[in-house]
């Protein structure tokens, strides 16, 4: 009989001791998903192209921070702006996670000029862009092959393969112009930006010359050319690397085709 109770009453205390360890781990998980919010996740947002102020204080709206990483260089970006991040934008995160970015630098890197001397055009193009380089003025010069390159210049001065420039720098072409001169007609610019007339221009083997922006402009980029120097009129002929002088201002009215060779008479 003694022994039957000192069993029943371990068995007891055994159960006893079984459902306090079991409350005691719920009580500590329960605890653990209060402190670390579990369950609960922020979305990162997407922080490309913003100041680091900007990434600071979008990030402290939703509980997070950010820590500089690294820097790099990408030619089309402004200058300490966000190039990429660490996790990624629309990643889960909790409270408090760091987000890691690099930004762009400030003075970009030089590298080396690669050797283009024979190879064609286009060639000589994708091997400046692989290198964060882009052509320039594209200079006409009698010699076999046309468009085979012949020389290359930087801010107008000649530069050889091996010397170091700026990333993002754009790079003359002295080209061959093939057997005799060729001409071209002169294409009509009214109305474009200045990047859209000089992706026309080199299309046609010409270059953008003198470039001038009335007072009015307020953005340089959306500005729009209303006179050319010279003309587009039928038989008027240039050869192969002579440019064109441009004048820009704000906006420029539509000009019916009509009109075209009036308007740039009077012009």
């Amino acid at each position: 009989m003694f022994r039957f109770l000192i069993s029943r009453r371990f068995l007891i205390n055994l159960t006893i001791v079984f459902f306090l360890s079991l409350l005691i781990t719920c009580g500590g998980y329960k605890a653990l998903d209060l402190y670390t919010n579990h369950g609960e996740t922020i979305t990162v947002p997407n922080l490309a192209e913003l100041t680091i102020e900007e990434a600071e204080e979008l990030l402290a709206q939703q509980n997070l921070r950010c820590k500089i990483h690294d820097s790099s260089f990408v030619v089309d970006q402004p200058p300490l702006t966000i190039i990429s991040q660490n996790p990624k934008a629309l990643s889960k995160v909790k409270e408090d996670r760091q987000i890691y970015i690099t930004i762009n630098s400030v003075n970009p890197p030089k590298v080396d000029m690669p050797d283009l001397k024979d190879v064609s055009l286009e060639q000589a193009k994708l091997i400046l862009e692989s290198r964060g380089l882009f052509a320039g003025t594209l200079t006409y010069k009698p010699g076999l092959g046309r468009n085979t390159v012949l020389s290359t210049t930087f801010d107008e001065a000649p530069i050889k393969p091996g010397d170091k420039v700026f990333k993002g720098s754009k790079i003359g072409l002295i080209l061959a112009n093939g057997y005799g001169t060729a001409e071209v007609e002169v294409p009509d610019l009214y109305g474009l930006t200045l990047s859209e007339a000089e992706f026309l221009l080199q299309s046609v083997y010409l270059n953008a010359g003198g470039v001038n922006y009335d007072e009015e402009v307020t953005d340089e980029s959306t500005a729009q050319i209303y006179k050319q120097i010279p003309q587009s009129l039928p038989d008027v002929m240039l050869n192969y690397g002579e440019s064109i002088d441009i004048f820009l201002k704000q906006e420029v009215e539509e000009r019916p085709d009509t009109l075209n060779i009036n308007n740039s008479q009077e012009l």
